[in-house]
């Protein structure tokens, strides 16, 4: 978090700064030409529009998370008004207009015109809805004999088959009575294949054909097409907030400075 908003072109390597003067910057979100954050010791949520640079108070309420989807926006929040506990409130961009509310909802994956999440009150299902969250189903349902809950769902692949139905592919990690165990699931197949256990990982990423473990100072590459831990990537730096951009690894360190790289670099390169 910081007190400024700078845009980076990564193929001109300009940077342009959009904003100062707002501390704890956080949550960035990105709709046509508006960019929302959140901002204050309070974390309330503002607007730019990046044209004009003109700054608005969206909600002057203390956010936790904020996500976009298409056509809605998802905002993260204890709201005593609605009652107590921590809710999950989609909007529609354009206008802010509220759509529903939800609670107990986790690990949330918004692509195109769907969800796949978790709920606290079922603790091993995966559940697949519309993205105002109607339309509920049970996407999968595992072994209580086996797991206690899941930690965490990654969703990393879409793809249609010959009969034109549209399949998942996901990461889920489950807590089990000794460790963290985290397996690859393909709802076409129904199958559930064993990745690693006995570790945690500060955070997951993929593209369309691996999935990215990052750990301190590496990145572990799975191959989930072939089932198999390809390589471990160690760098001489640690490693956070790992996004996969066209074949690149754009990553923090340090002092938040960003890094990208390549499989054909010798060393991460400094980006900004």
């Amino acid at each position: 978090m910081g007190d400024d908003i700078w845009a980076w072109d990564p193929v001109y390597k300009e940077v342009t700064h959009l904003l100062d003067g707002y501390p704890f910057i956080n949550n960035l979100t990105v709709y046509k030409d508006v960019l929302f954050f959140t901002a204050t010791s309070n974390q309330y949520l503002y607007k730019i529009d990046l044209r004009t640079k003109e700054v608005e108070l969206v909600i002057e309420k203390p956010i936790e998370q904020v996500s976009r989807q298409g056509a809605y926006l998802y905002v993260r929040l204890e709201d005593p008004e609605r009652g107590p506990g921590e809710w999950l409130v989609v909007y529609t961009v354009e206008d802010m207009a509220e759509v529903k509310a939800v609670q107990d909802i986790e690990n949330v994956n918004f692509y195109g015109p769907s969800n796949v999440y978790t709920n606290n009150n079922e603790p091993l299902n995966v559940k697949h809805s519309a993205p105002n969250f109607t339309d509920i189903v049970d996407l999968a349902v595992f072994s209580p004999t086996q797991f206690i809950s899941i930690k965490y769902v990654h969703l990393a692949r879409i793809f249609q088959s010959q009969d034109y139905i549209w399949y998942k592919r996901f990461l889920v990690a489950f807590q089990t009575q000794a460790t963290t165990e985290y397996y690859f699931y393909d709802e076409q197949t129904e199958e559930l294949t064993f990745i690693i256990g006995g570790t945690t990982f500060k955070s997951i990423n993929s593209d369309n054909r691996h999935l990215y473990f990052v750990e301190e100072f590496s990145v572990r590459v799975y191959d989930f097409e072939d089932k198999r831990m390809i390589e471990t990537i160690t760098f001489n730096m640690s490693v956070y907030n790992l996004h996969i951009i066209n074949h690149y690894m754009y990553f923090l360190s340090g002092n938040d400075n960003l890094y990208r790289y390549h499989k054909s670099y010798d060393a991460p390169v400094l980006a900004i």
